[in-house]
């Protein structure tokens, strides 16, 4: 046997084989991987969307001094009922929108500002308009339901806020009580 040979057409297609399945294995290791990574970051950045949209949604209610009016839908048809004359319980039904007041301090005295929270269900948007300023509070927003605890929307201080989240084809609900701190009516 003469050792300046080198190696066999056989052993290099082995080797060559050998080595394809490694670095396939590898690659759909690395792939899987990504695709995970990716998954959970999805995940967290909805989690964390909903957790912010939440917090300012009891952070403004827990604020407002009453509530005016309050568009309801029910699967078929929108309802606006306003508050200011009418006493009622509503069924927990999805919310349009909502319009509260709320007392803000400019300088040394209280000036009464209108809010109106909208979900918009073609675009899972809910915003929250101020006088007339508007600004996005979430996205991926499947579902918006506020519903009182003790008494009906204008008599009740304490209430249910739930959200309702697109997360990857998964729902991930929210749901908060708020009590309003400074509730005239």
């Amino acid at each position: 046997m003469n050792k300046n040979e080198g190696f066999s057409t056989v052993e290099l297609l082995v080797a060559l084989l050998i080595s394809s399945i490694i670095v396939t294995a590898i690659g759909s290791m690395l792939s899987f991987n990504i695709k995970s990574f990716k998954h959970s970051r999805e995940t967290i950045d909805v989690q964390y969307e909903s957790q912010i949209a939440m917090n300012q949604l009891t952070s403004l209610l827990s604020e407002a001094t009453y509530i005016e009016s309050v568009v309801v839908f029910d699967g078929a048809f929108e309802t606006t009922y306003d508050l200011s004359n009418l006493d009622t319980l509503l069924d927990k039904n999805e919310i349009i929108s909502l319009s509260f007041h709320s007392d803000f301090l400019e300088g040394t005295s209280y000036v009464d500002k209108l809010y109106t929270l909208n979900f918009d269900k073609a675009n899972n948007i809910i915003s929250n308009t101020i006088e007339s300023e508007s600004y996005e509070l979430a996205r991926n927003v499947t579902g918006f339901w506020i519903a009182p605890i003790n008494g009906s929307m204008k008599s009740a201080n304490l209430f249910e806020i739930t959200l309702e989240f697109d997360n990857n084809g998964k729902t991930l609900s929210l749901v908060q009580q708020v009590k309003m701190r400074n509730k005239e009516r």
